[in-house]
């Protein structure tokens, strides 16, 4: 049975995410290693500062919130309690 899906991020969670990006150790770089070793650093610290100071929680959880989602989640098989496998669907698309 679908159910309206509404984004709803506690304070909280907004809060503790800030202080993360904030308190960030981030490692040395390997010179010149660009993307060879995994993310960029420089990168993911223009990104982190994206996120802590631009990125609009809020506005993301309006522009969610407008388009009126539904949201069915099916399980398969079961093993015990637990699915083995399980479907969830946002306005018939399956995630």
């Amino acid at each position: 049975m679908a159910q309206p899906f509404s984004a709803d991020i506690p304070q909280q969670l907004l809060d503790d995410l800030k202080l993360r990006l904030e308190n960030i150790h981030w490692p040395d770089e390997i010179i010149d290693s660009e993307w060879e070793y995994g993310a960029n650093l420089s990168y993911m610290k223009e990104l982190s500062q994206y996120w802590h100071d631009t990125f609009d929680w809020r506005q993301v959880e309006r522009e969610i919130n407008a388009e009126k989602l539904l949201l069915k989640s099916s399980s398969i098989a079961c093993r015990g309690n637990e699915p083995i496998l399980a479907l969830r669907c946002f306005n018939n698309q399956v995630l």
